[in-house]
């Protein structure tokens, strides 16, 4: 298994200043599903919210993560970085 940062560490260092990568939302995933989302990975976006959208768009159409998990990891998410912009 590969551990995927849910949102990618290089544009969060740079637009959430709350942002650790120590810190940040991953996830277990099969180097498979990491590689197609980091091929497939947003690498234009208008925001940050924009930014996440993609991110756990991503997670559900390249990955197996059962929604229990996806549901958890958005709520980290929101949790997390969100209610800090």
């Amino acid at each position: 298994m590969d551990i995927q940062h849910v949102i990618d560490p290089l544009y969060s260092k740079k637009h959430l200043h709350s942002y650790e990568i120590e810190k940040g939302v991953s996830i277990a995933i099969s180097p498979r599903e990491h590689f197609l989302l980091t091929k497939n990975r947003t690498k234009h976006f208008s925001s940050i919210e924009n930014l996440l959208k993609e991110e756990i768009q991503g997670l559900k159409d390249f990955t197996n993560v059962p929604k229990d998990r996806l549901t958890l990891v958005i709520k980290l998410i929101n949790n997390r970085y969100l209610k800090k912009l």
